[in-house]
C-alpha cells in the first residue's frame, strides 16, 4: 500500500495479529495513529514514514509486538516530546523519527536500545543535551541530529 495517494484515516488493523511488516509510507493518511496498532502482535516493521499523521505517538503503540525492529515515522506532523515508551522495544534497530514537531529533550533511555543501528532525529525542535547514554549504542553506525 506504499507509495500511493491513499487519504483518511488508516483501516482498522486489529484482525491483522500475524502481520510481520506494514508499509504505508508515501500517502496522504491523517489523524493521528489508529489504536488498532497495539493488536499487531507479531510486527517486525513498521513504515509510516512520508503522510499527514499528527498528534503524540499514544503509549499504545508500545502493546505492539516486542520483536518491532524498524519503527518508520518520518515525515509527518507529529508533535509533542519523543515518548519514553518506544525504549519498551528493546530489540528495535532502526528508529526514524525525523522531519516532525517533536520538541523537548531526546530520551535517555534511548541508551538502553543496544541493538539500534539508526537514529534520525533531524528537523525537529528538540532542545537541551545529547544525552550520555548514547555512548552505549555500539551497533549505532547513523545518527542524524
Amino acid at each position: 500500500m506504499a507509495s500511493n495517494t491513499f487519504t483518511g484515516t488508516v483501516p482498522d488493523l486489529s484482525n491483522l495479529v500475524n502481520l510481520k511488516s506494514l508499509h504505508l509510507y508515501e500517502n496522504d493518511f491523517s489523524g493521528p495513529l489508529p489504536q488498532s496498532l497495539q493488536s499487531l502482535k507479531s510486527i517486525e516493521s513498521l513504515f509510516l514514514s512520508s503522510n499527514r499523521f499528527t498528534g503524540t505517538i499514544p503509549e499504545s503503540i508500545s502493546l505492539m509486538s516486542r520483536t518491532l525492529t524498524g519503527l518508520y515515522l518520518s515525515d509527518n506532523y507529529f508533535e509533542g516530546t519523543i515518548p519514553t515508551h518506544l525504549c519498551e522495544f528493546i530489540g528495535l534497530e532502526a528508529l526514524f523519527l525525523d522531519s516532525n514537531k517533536f520538541s523537548g529533550p531526546i530520551p535517555s533511555c534511548f541508551g538502553g536500545l543496544s541493538e539500534l543501528k539508526q537514529l534520525y532525529l533531524f528537523k525537529n525542535e528538540l532542545t537541551g543535551t545529547v544525552p550520555q547514554s548514547l555512548h552505549k549504542l555500539k551497533q549505532l553506525s547513523k545518527f542524524l541530529l
